[in-house]
C-alpha cells in the first residue's frame, strides 16, 4: 500500500515524521509532501534537512492534487495539516467520489485553541485521531449536537511521544532546558518578564547550566509567528552581562530530554 503523508508547517511534518515509521513496519510505502498554506514562509530548507527524511519532500497544492489525479496512486492520505489546509483538502477531494483514498486526519496539538473550529473542519474525513479521551469525547458531542454522521474517531495520543526517550548517564546533573514557544506568553511586556527571570535564574544558580531552546532560530518558519524574539530580550535584559552559564541551543528536542537534570516551559502541547 502506497501512503502520502501531507504536512504544512514544522511541528506538523514532525509528526507525520514520527508516525510514518509504523506504516513501514506494516509493509507500506511512506511519501512525504509539503502544503502551500500561505504565502510567506511557511519552513525553511534547513527546518526540512534536521528532519532527516531520506526521501525528501516536495511540495504540492491541495487542488493540484486532487484535480490532476495526483492522488489516484496512494490508498492512504494521512493528512498532519492546520484546520484551513485540511477543510480545503476535502472540500476538493469530495470531488473524486469513490475514487479516492482514505482519509486520515492528525491533531499535533494538545492544548487546543479554538476547539470546535477545529474538530468541525476535519468531520470529512475518514478517520480522526485525537490526543486524549477528553478530546474524542468532545468531538463525539459536537457531531451529536448537528446530528452529523460520526467518522471513525480514535484516541492516538500524543504524537510526539512515539519516540522513545533515552535518558544518558549522568543526566541527573545536566543542564536546565527553558523550551520557548513562538506566542506562549504573547505579548512584550510578558516576554520580557519571561527572559528576566531566565537571566536572574542563571544568576543565581551560576554552578548550574541553562540552556534555551528558542522555538524558531534564523531563517526558521513556524505556524505561530513569533512578534519579540526572546533571544533578543535576553540580550537586553542581561545589559552586557550575559551569565557565562546561560546559553541558547539548536539542539533537537529528544537530544535535550536526553541530557536535561530539568525542563522548564510555559503551559503548552510542548509541556505535554
Amino acid at each position: 500500500m502506497r501512503v502520502l503523508a501531507l504536512a504544512s508547517y514544522d511541528s506538523f511534518l514532525n509528526i507525520a515524521r514520527l508516525i510514518a515509521p509504523h506504516f513501514e513496519k506494516q509493509g507500506c510505502a511512506v511519501e512525504f509532501a509539503l502544503v502551500k498554506a500561505r504565502t510567506k514562509k511557511q519552513i525553511s530548507e534547513e527546518q526540512i534537512r534536521r528532519m532527516g527524511l531520506a526521501g525528501g519532500v516536495r511540495w504540492v497544492s491541495v487542488e493540484d492534487l486532487c484535480s490532476e489525479g495526483a492522488l489516484r496512486p496512494y490508498d492512504i492520505v494521512l493528512c498532519c495539516l492546520e484546520g484551513m489546509s485540511t477543510r480545503r483538502l476535502l472540500h476538493y477531494v469530495s470531488e473524486l467520489g469513490n475514487d479516492r483514498p482514505l482519509l486520515i486526519s492528525v491533531y499535533p496539538g494538545l492544548v487546543l485553541r479554538h476547539q470546535y473550529d477545529g474538530y468541525s473542519m476535519r468531520t470529512g474525513s475518514d478517520l480522526v485521531w485525537l490526543n486524549s479521551e477528553v478530546d474524542r469525547d468532545a468531538f463525539v458531542e459536537m457531531s451529536n449536537a448537528f446530528s452529523l454522521e460520526i467518522c471513525r474517531v480514535r484516541v492516538l495520543g500524543i504524537p510526539s511521544l512515539l519516540r522513545r526517550i533515552e535518558r544518558e548517564d549522568g543526566a541527573e546533573d545536566g543542564p536546565v532546558v527553558f523550551f520557548e514557544q513562538a506566542v506562549i506568553p504573547y505579548f512584550y511586556d510578558e516576554r520580557l518578564f519571561l527572559a528576566q527571570q531566565l537571566v536572574r535564574l542563571a544568576r543565581e544558580n551560576p554552578d548550574r547550566e541553562f540552556l534555551v531552546k528558542a522555538r524558531a532560530v534564523g531563517g526558521d518558519a513556524t505556524l505561530h509567528q513569533t512578534w519579540h524574539a526572546l533571544d533578543s530580550l535576553l540580550d537586553a535584559c542581561a545589559r552586557g552581562d550575559w551569565p557565562d552559564n546561560l546559553s541558547l541551543t539548536t539542539e533537537s528536542a529528544s537530544r535535550l530530554l536526553s541530557v536535561a537534570s530539568h525542563c522548564l516551559t510555559v503551559s503548552s502541547t510542548v509541556a505535554a
